[in-house]
């Protein structure tokens, strides 16, 4: 029998004071930590859609490991400009690939000085630098009906929403809104109403111990049969179910079935207005 195992594990190796059972110090798993949290953040930002950068960054800030010496505040500085510079990239990238073609002055890279000024953790400078950054995108890349459109719905998944009122809202005919939001989305308005009533259903059944029928009524469903009906419909999932899932499944649910993302296709025409 091999003496790590003998001995009662890696932790009980002499010599291995201080290491975790990976063999790595204190200071490599924080690095550790920081490295994947950069990696995670890499893979969310591949939305253009304004919501969901924040989202990115939010969950970039939530994953960072909390510093605990100057030296590590200042590499979680460094990070966080690093993130924060290819997220502008990205999304500047992306807003040309799908919504727009039309050339512009450049990427509003200045914002990432956000980061390296003011007072606060270098979390908090993350959000601060998120919300500063979308608005200087949004005065020189205007978001079209559609992204305004699926933010709408995004918030009141409770209501009705009468697709004719929503084009009122937001100046745009019926048929140009409907045909945009299909290109950037990949389904109808309604449909992705429907999903966004659902995603906010099952984070809350995921969430918390409140009985199916109240998250039911909360979510905007006329009845828990209702709700019943369109979780099974959209998922294959059952409420008891969904309590059971992981955080990496429920994140799989969703990112997949009830996915709320652009679809990205290639931006129309720099000679047409976008939608």
């Amino acid at each position: 029998m091999s003496v790590l195992f003998a001995r009662g594990g890696l932790d009980a190796v002499p010599g291995r004071e201080g290491l975790d059972r990976n063999g790595l110090s204190p200071d490599a798993l924080w690095r550790h930590q920081l490295a994947r949290a950069s990696q995670l953040f890499a893979g969310r930002c591949l939305d253009v859609d304004p919501a969901y950068v924040l989202r990115a960054v939010r969950l970039l800030a939530r994953d960072m490991p909390r510093a605990t010496t100057p030296a590590q505040h200042d590499l979680l500085r460094k990070e966080g400009v690093e993130c924060a510079s290819r997220a502008v990239l990205r999304v500047h990238a992306e807003y040309h690939r799908a919504i727009d073609s039309a050339q512009c002055a450049g990427a509003p890279m200045h914002t990432v000085s956000l980061l390296l000024e003011g007072t606060g953790t270098p979390r908090l400078a993350l959000r601060r630098w998120a919300r500063a950054f979308l608005a200087d995108f949004s005065r020189t890349h205007p978001w079209p009906a559609a992204v305004h459109a699926a933010a709408i719905l995004r918030r009141q998944r409770r209501r009705w929403i009468r697709i004719q009122r929503l084009c009122v809202e937001l100046g745009v005919s019926r048929t140009a809104l409907t045909r945009r939001f299909r290109q950037l989305y990949g389904m109808s308005l309604a449909d992705y109403h429907r999903r966004a009533k659902m995603a906010w259903a099952i984070r809350e059944l995921a969430a918390s111990d409140a009985c199916v029928e109240s998250v039911a009524l909360r979510a905007g469903y006329s009845s828990p049969g209702a709700f019943y009906d369109t979780l099974s419909c959209l998922t294959r999932l059952r409420p008891a179910q969904v309590r059971r899932l992981s955080r990496d499944e429920l994140r799989d649910v969703l990112d997949g079935p009830l996915s709320l993302r652009m679809v990205t296709p290639r931006a129309p025409s720099a000679l047409k207005r976008p939608f």
